[in-house]
């Protein structure tokens, strides 16, 4: 329900647009009535509300005054004013201050009904972005740290788009943490599963307790990275304050968890324009190579690339060619230390990741391409520059392609993404396992996956797990901790308090029905 106030100086009006308007069906509230701005500014001062109803023209403080007072301190509520002056001279100031809409004295309630419908429609468009909004900013911070945004406007743009607009010009860092002996943690230590592990790490970092800003990015393995900005623009000492910081939290979580924690890697940057235009050279050379990957290099270096041709991937299914453009500018950025021999190997990889991932969705890059992907040509390239065209050129073919089969291409990755969950539910699975399994980055998959399916992977794979437990209850032939290890949960006791949390019953409560 949105929360109304009506401020009117006639009481017949008050208390009949209370009474005569059918409220409840427009999910809409009334909390109180005023017959004066001023006291309407009091207690907005005090109290949250959704919307404001008042006439403009009142003895102390007018209509627009109230309007003023949201536009400067509250402009997430809306405003709805009542004038009795069809000419409506304050039509422009009211413009001015943002306000969403009128309704003509004498009042009509058919008006008031249809004004209110479309101000409820923006509020519910503004509360599912809302709960969007965290993911959404945590997917700029990635663009931003993998090079997928990189002008400056651009960068103002997307961070307005996520109310970050003022937050791009405090200093920031990056993080890169390592997590000790992890699996035997999870093995012998922790009873919740990789995912829960991830959230439990990720809770001490986003502690409103902290002088600095977290913002957990994905974890691997026994990694994972975390973004850091200041709350202030001119934090002073913000280095020395983030050092102090992160190493209380990784103390803390010794102490509560017994999980060791080591930072492996920091960059700090005076603004976030300064961190998109990093770009870390990739320092491999094939001496460092092991024989893991296609281009025989460090394991932990190869990861750091696939994290970046996931986001190529991500963006082709997002169909952003600006943000691709970015990416490929930035992906030759950091080769640039580096043979043309070795470049051309790193974008047959690249391609030959990309193909298989295609392949797995029935999708032929080699055709969509026309024969563009085509490794002996790359092998014959012989400049940077050329290559640089070249990839940009098979990036715009698949972008291309994909706008125009982009729900059969959508409805593969999410069919795909749903297949390995219903498969391997009863193992310890993360959204960064589903994530990697379709080849996306885990941000962009995590919104991909709740934007098609309407619900969160963590809620997905739960009631998967809880829907196969009722199955295996109404057998009558397993105990209680059988059914939890079947279907993926270590400790019994957190499986029957996530069974209740779902059927509002325990499991022994449920088999007696």
């Amino acid at each position: 329900m949105y929360d109304l106030i009506i401020v009117d100086d006639e009481e017949i009006i008050r208390n009949g647009l209370k009474r005569f308007i059918d409220w409840d069906s427009l999910n809409i509230k009334v909390v109180e009535l005023f017959e004066d701005g001023k006291e309407a500014i009091d207690y907005l001062i005090n109290n949250d509300v959704d919307i404001v109803l008042t006439d403009i023209k009142m003895a102390d403080k007018t209509g627009l005054d109230i309007a003023k007072y949201l536009y400067d301190c509250k402009p997430y509520i809306k405003t709805v004013l009542i004038s009795g002056y069809k000419e409506f001279e304050y039509a422009k100031k009211a413009i001015e201050l943002n306000v969403e809409n009128y309704v003509l004295k004498p009042t009509n309630f058919q008006q008031v009904n249809d004004v209110f419908k479309e101000v409820v429609q923006k509020l519910d468009k503004e509360r599912k972005f809302q709960k969007q909004l965290p993911l959404l900013k945590t997917q700029f911070i990635n663009d931003l740290i993998y090079g997928a945004v990189k002008k400056e406007q651009d960068i103002v743009n997307r961070a307005r788009l996520v109310d970050f607009a003022d937050k791009i010009y405090h200093e920031c860092a990056y993080l890169e943490f390592s997590i000790i002996n992890n699996q035997a943690f999870l093995d012998n230590n922790w009873n919740y599963g990789k995912e829960r592990l991830n959230t439990a790490i990720n809770n001490f970092f986003v502690s409103k307790k902290n002088k600095i800003i977290y913002c957990p990015l994905f974890s691997e393995d026994d990694n994972f990275v975390i973004f850091a900005y200041s709350k202030e623009k001119d934090e002073n000492n913000f280095l020395e304050i983030l050092n102090i910081e992160v190493e209380n939290i990784c103390k803390s979580i010794k102490g509560f968890m017994d999980l060791n924690l080591e930072i492996s890697h920091i960059d700090n940057f005076e603004t976030f324009f300064e961190l998109a235009e990093f770009n870390k050279k990739v320092h491999i050379n094939e001496e460092l190579g092991d024989g893991s990957n296609n281009l025989n290099i460090n394991v932990v270096e190869y990861k750091k690339i696939v994290q970046k041709y996931k986001l190529f991937f991500s963006k082709i299914n997002e169909g952003n060619i600006s943000e691709l453009e970015s990416l490929n500018q930035t992906l030759f950025e950091q080769l640039s230390n580096q043979s043309i021999q070795f470049s051309q190997k790193v974008i047959i990889d690249l391609f030959a990741n990309l193909s298989n991932k295609f392949s797995q969705l029935e999708l032929d890059i080699i055709k969509i391409t026309n024969g563009k992907v085509n490794y002996n040509y790359i092998l014959k390239i012989n400049s940077i520059k050329e290559l640089q065209q070249y990839c940009l050129e098979i990036f715009t073919d698949l972008v291309n392609f994909i706008a125009k089969n982009k729900d059969q291409s959508a409805e593969k990755v999410i069919e795909k993404a749903i297949a390995y969950i219903d498969e391997k539910f009863y193992l310890d699975i993360s959204l960064e396992d589903v994530a990697n399994h379709v080849f996306l980055n885990s941000v962009y998959f995590c919104r991909y996956f709740k934007q098609k399916t309407g619900e969160t992977f963590t809620d997905y794979l739960t009631k998967v797990r809880m829907e196969e437990a009722i199955k295996l209850i109404n057998k009558a032939k397993y105990k209680t901790y059988e059914i939890s290890n079947m279907v993926g949960y270590k400790s019994s006791k957190y499986f029957s308090r996530v069974f209740k949390q779902y059927t509002g019953l325990s499991p022994s409560e449920y088999g007696k029905m």
